[in-house]
């Protein structure tokens, strides 16, 4: 019965803290000659923790 509790108190602290890891990346990159959208480039965000792929999709 300790271990359920001691389990059940350990995912309720750590909960929030898996909610907190999706945010939204928006906006485009394109190649500086032609305008083109780029496809497969990594983008990071400022903070240094949040990156994302690019896609074709519009």
């Amino acid at each position: 019965m300790k271990r359920l509790a001691i389990l059940l108190l350990y995912v309720n602290l750590h909960l929030p803290f898996c909610y907190g890891q999706v945010k939204a990346l928006v906006g485009s990159v394109t190649d500086e000659e032609s305008g083109e959208p780029v496809a497969g480039a990594i983008v990071q965000a400022v903070d240094g923790k949040s990156y994302t792929f690019t896609t074709n999709d519009p």
